[in-house]
């Protein structure tokens, strides 16, 4: 089916948006990645530091920082230079999806809307008028996935 930005269909069903964000730790002080998807595209952007991260960070998402550099599993990556820049262009990528969006993250609740909504309150940065709501996969995954060992989801 070919999508239309004058049809009908377009200004009435939603467009969901997966989303995901990587920081230093769960306090989600240093934004290092916003990622998201789309049916129709995707964005991506990995966010210096300027400073060294955790361990634990880099066990857990294979982000490391060396001179001036972020690396994911040791190879350099391109970054914004500043968060604000980031999340300027991750707002101009959802204007173009739409205006009725909806933005998905799994543990949105816990972790990532809190921080999101921290670093547009940091930057003064509007959040977009264009997304009616954020929902959280966290809770149905719980209620439908019984991992029966030693993981949690």
């Amino acid at each position: 089916m070919i999508k239309s930005k004058n049809s009908f269909m377009d200004t009435c069903e939603p467009t969901f948006i997966y989303a995901d964000l990587e920081t230093e730790g769960f306090k989600g002080e240093l934004l290092l990645q916003i990622a998201a998807v789309s049916d129709s595209s995707s964005f991506s952007v990995y966010i210096n530091p300027h400073q060294r991260l955790p361990l634990d960070c880099t066990k857990l998402t294979g982000l490391s920082f060396y001179q001036n550099i972020l690396y994911k599993d040791g190879k350099p990556l391109a970054s914004e230079n500043s968060a604000k820049t980031a999340l300027e262009s991750f707002n101009k990528w959802l204007a173009l999806q739409g205006d009725k969006t909806h933005l998905v993250f799994h543990n949105a609740f816990g972790f990532d809307a809190r921080v999101l909504t921290k670093h547009y309150l940091k930057f003064n940065i509007s959040f977009p008028a264009s997304i009616q709501s954020i929902h959280d996969s966290l809770p149905a995954f719980r209620k439908h996935i019984k991992t029966g060992g030693p993981f949690q989801i």
